[in-house]
């Protein structure tokens, strides 16, 4: 486990390489991105009678949710 002065640190860091706000580097990290037509997740939400599934299609754009297991 590193201190809260290292993670700091590499957020810090990893922001400045990437160029980008270290928020916006948070939300990337933890998931918290919008959907996009032309960004690839690799998997697709594929609805039937009574529900829906995440399956997994190379050219799929769906972002599956936090805490759903995928196939």
């Amino acid at each position: 486990m590193i201190s809260g002065e290292r993670a700091t640190e590499i957020e810090q860091r990893l922001a400045e390489l990437l160029e980008v706000e270290v928020d916006q580097l948070r939300d990337y990290l933890a998931g918290n991105i919008g959907a996009s037509p032309t960004r690839r997740t690799g998997f697709r939400f594929v609805r039937g009678t009574h529900g829906g599934q995440y399956v997994r299609d190379r050219n799929g754009t769906d972002i599956v949710r936090n805490g759903l297991s995928v196939p």
